[in-house]
């Protein structure tokens, strides 16, 4: 795991329930008012996702600021659990989205234009807006190497 979701670690994710300004997913959106919490977000009996921190409104959305260890991004993907729907950006570029939920923690795509981003040294800001209508509910999410 490059940045490991909540399974193997608890990572400390900058969050709100309340829908954020224009530009929130931008690394120049100042969120320093937003609560913190480790990952993974959403609600106790949800399977398959490792909550940490409650989460039981319709949305929620998750900021963090991180230097990529040296490595080779090229086979970088996005490690995550969604209960539902889902974006996620790096830097303010969209990286991935999804409607719906899944079921058990999967691996996902990062669009080429956010992979530029992934390189040794370089901060980044992931920003991650979840979507919930109805059930259990839980956002976790992490960037891997693809074996």
């Amino acid at each position: 795991m490059i940045v490991p979701d909540g399974r193997t670690a608890a990572p400390e994710w900058s969050y709100t329930t309340t829908k954020p300004s224009v530009g929130w997913e931008n690394p120049d959106f100042d969120a320093s008012g937003w609560a913190k919490g480790q990952a993974g977000f959403g609600t106790e009996g949800t399977p398959a996702v490792a909550v940490k921190t409650k989460w039981d409104r319709d949305d929620i959305w998750l900021r963090r600021n991180l230097t990529l260890p040296n490595a080779d991004y090229t086979k970088a993907v996005l490690t995550l659990f969604h209960d539902e729907d889902v974006e996620i950006y790096f830097n303010g570029i969209l990286a991935a989205s999804e409607p719906s939920y899944i079921s058990n923690y999967e691996t996902m795509d990062i669009s080429p234009d956010a992979k530029k981003l992934l390189r040794s040294g370089q901060t980044i800001t992931i920003a991650v807006h979840c979507h919930q209508t109805t059930g259990g509910q839980g956002i976790d999410v992490g960037i891997a190497f693809l074996k």
